[in-house]
């Protein structure tokens, strides 16, 4: 199964956290090849990236996702991204006796909690 440059909108194959591709490699990848242009025209090339919001500062997104859902955007790249899986979160158990006592303890409090609404009552009725 492949898990690296996945887009976006597509779905989670395995659950865990990834990193943006962009972030990671895009970044270092267009910084060297705009690098020598910038400074064969006298420009300040630090300047530029950090304008571009590829600072050296810039951390490298990283987010969880959950098996079956569907990847979103890199907030700083938008739909310009592939997310790469950087670590597999084990799966949840499926079912344990602490779970499922806890699944009890909500439907119970639940069931407590429900409301019934009543018909409104007429003017006429407030005066019996």
């Amino acid at each position: 199964m492949d898990t690296t440059n996945l887009s976006p909108d597509t779905p989670v194959p395995v659950g865990g956290v990834y990193y943006c591709c962009m972030c990671k490699h895009g970044d270092p990848m267009l910084k060297n090849a705009l690098s020598g242009y910038a400074k064969e025209k006298g420009v300040d090339s630090d300047a530029v990236f950090a304008a571009m919001g590829m600072g050296a500062d810039q951390p490298i997104t990283r987010k969880r996702f959950v098996m079956g859902d569907k990847f979103g955007v890199c907030p700083r790249h938008q739909k310009a991204t592939g997310w790469s899986l950087e670590r597999e979160e084990a799966a949840a158990p499926t079912s344990s006796r602490a779970t499922d006592k806890e699944a009890e303890f909500s439907r119970a409090a639940a069931l407590r909690e429900v409301h019934v609404v009543r018909p409104a009552k007429k003017w006429w009725q407030f005066w019996k």
